[in-house]
């Protein structure tokens, strides 16, 4: 990863394309468009410089560059003229490389590119940057404390940096280069052996940065510490009655807050909310605003004339990542108030359900008794209950106010309904249902033989039982029961209990008795669904 990082470095530090000087008044042509990329290879010793130019326009008969402490002078290597390797001269890619001694030329430096007519007039002409450096390697990173949250915010980063000269040359430390972890005020240099230790009170995720210096290039490098993220909540109140009066002015105050080792804490600089109104029928929403310095307390206050909607009060976190957002919700009445709505007999099943089966939520949409129809009820889903709920599935009420909405089952957990409101009818949420899901069961290639067989005589049941985990697979040491009805009965008795072996085959034999049916039950576990299977009539004579 280390390896990547610095190459996508590298290559964003050499693409700095300059504008297009135009060639003198006495050429007979328009200016020619000339790009220039010069690029180092580090891993060769000799570290060549190899210069690509990109050149399109009438006229031009030969390409040279050379090295340069600037765009404007002092030329210190010459690679004379370019080769051209694609295309044609006046549409086509020319190149050329020297080398150079990193050591005798550190730094940044220019490559700069002639494009000529055959007479050796120029035409036009373009430059671009490059790093003559070796490319920085941490490496022994640590990081203390490896946990940081919003009340420890110290952490404190070692390691070494070295560089190599070549793909093949051993490793030198990379001595006096100056180190800042970014995201705390810390700074240090490395010593003679190229470790370092650095540290600060973190304000963001801090990144470990190193200057360029000498022989070797700028660079940076990731921090092996996790930041803890500190759960936020906020208020809002409205200093208005429900219904707010049509053409009212709302005031909406309320304090944001952290968890903290001893309790609450109020956030304030640094932190914004904002708010918006969501049209209960629908249509744009309405920004409000944003504060963008809390008082104290962390409290904040917006005011804004009354439209009926959903009030959303929204806290994003800054750039620290130490806190979660939040935010709150509340239904703004204006004028004649709106109908309540609750839902009756809202149901999720089956319980259990089978792993990426379909879980069916089903109930009524009222209001004060009478149905609502044709109104729109999401479903959603979260594992815990509590938070992270997802819409998984959208159905219409029909004409009694009924939906029924079905959704896959991808892992257990808790299931309800919403609906959003309207201009006629306040929103509302159902209670939660859990539902367990557990991985599908079969049974298969189930037979009691022989058919028909004598009385008396042994008769042997047998089946496969399979389990989908990952994709159908034998579901071994399984305890599977047998169930009999004999002939005219309508219900079953227990016959015998059996194992399925480690290719999920069940058996067991009995002794026929009397003309009758028989069928397997697994009755499941916590993990895996139950299952009943094919039932087999035998005559016994």
């Amino acid at each position: 990863m280390h390896r990547r990082f610095r190459a996508l470095f590298s290559a964003a530090v050499l693409a700095a394309p300059l504008v297009v000087v135009a060639a003198p008044a006495a050429s007979a042509y328009a200016a020619p468009y000339v790009f220039v990329s010069p690029t180092l290879d580090r891993d060769n010793p000799a570290h060549p410089v190899t210069v690509t130019v990109d050149v399109k326009g009438e006229g031009v008969a030969r390409v040279r560059a050379w090295l340069a402490d600037s765009q404007f002078g002092g030329s210190w290597a010459a690679l004379g003229d370019l080769r051209l390797i694609k295309g044609t001269a006046q549409d086509g890619t020319w190149q050329g490389s020297v080398p150079v001694s990193v050591e005798e030329h550190p730094g940044e430096h220019w490559a700069v590119a002639y494009a000529e007519d055959a007479n050796g007039r120029l035409l036009a002409q373009n430059s671009n940057t490059f790093q003559a450096c070796y490319l920085p390697v941490y490496s022994g990173v640590k990081a203390a404390p490896a946990v940081a949250d919003a009340d420890h915010r110290t952490v404190t980063a070692s390691g070494a940096i070295s560089y190599r000269t070549s793909k093949g040359a051993a490793p030198r430390p990379a001595s006096g280069l100056p180190v800042s972890l970014l995201g705390t005020p810390g700074t240090t240099e490395t010593g003679a052996d190229g470790r370092f230790t650095v540290g600060g009170d973190a304000d963001r995720r801090p990144v470990l940065a190193n200057a360029a210096k000498g022989v070797v290039c700028e660079g940076r490098e990731t921090v092996p510490v996790t930041f803890k993220q500190t759960a936020t909540a906020i208020s809002a109140r409205l200093s208005a009655p429900d219904p707010v009066p049509a053409g009212s002015t709302v005031t909406v105050r309320g304090e944001l807050v952290r968890a903290g080792t001893g309790g609450p804490v109020f956030l304030g600089i640094g932190e914004e909310v904002q708010a918006w109104i969501l049209p209960f029928d629908g249509g744009d929403s309405r920004y409000i605003g944003r504060v963008e310095k809390l008082g104290a307390g962390g409290s904040f206050e917006f005011s804004f004339a009354a439209t009926p909607g959903e009030l959303v009060v929204h806290y994003t976190p800054n750039s620290t990542g130490f806190f979660t957002q939040s935010e709150v919700r509340q239904p703004l009445e204006v004028g004649t108030a709106r109908a309540v709505t609750a839902f009756s007999g809202a149901n999720a099943g089956p319980e259990p359900v089978a792993l990426n089966g379909t879980v069916t939520t089903s109930g009524r949409l009222l209001s004060n008794g009478a149905a609502v129809k044709d109104a729109t009820v999401d479903v959603e889903f979260s594992a815990n209950g509590t938070s992270g709920w997802t819409r998984v599935g959208r159905g219409t009420t029909d004409s009694a106010g009924a939906f029924s909405v079905g959704a896959p089952a991808a892992r257990d957990g808790y299931w309800r309904v919403r609906y959003a409101g309207s201009s006629a009818y306040r929103p509302v949420v159902s209670g939660t249902d859990f539902v367990d899901a557990r991985y599908a069961t079969a049974i298969s290639s189930f037979n009691a033989a022989p058919e028909p067989v004598r009385k008396g005589k042994a008769l042997t049941v047998q089946g496969k039982l399979s389990r989908n985990v990952g994709g159908w697979k034998p579901g071994s040491g399984a305890t599977v029961k047998i169930y009999f009805r004999r002939a005219g009965a309508s219900s079953w008795t227990l016959a015998g209990t059996t194992r399925s072996a480690s290719d999920g085959v069940f058996r067991k034999s009995f002794t026929a008795k009397q003309d009758g049916t028989w069928r397997a039950v697994y009755a499941g576990s916590a993990t895996y669904m139950p299952v009943t299977g094919a039932d087999d009539y035998v005559d016994v004579r």
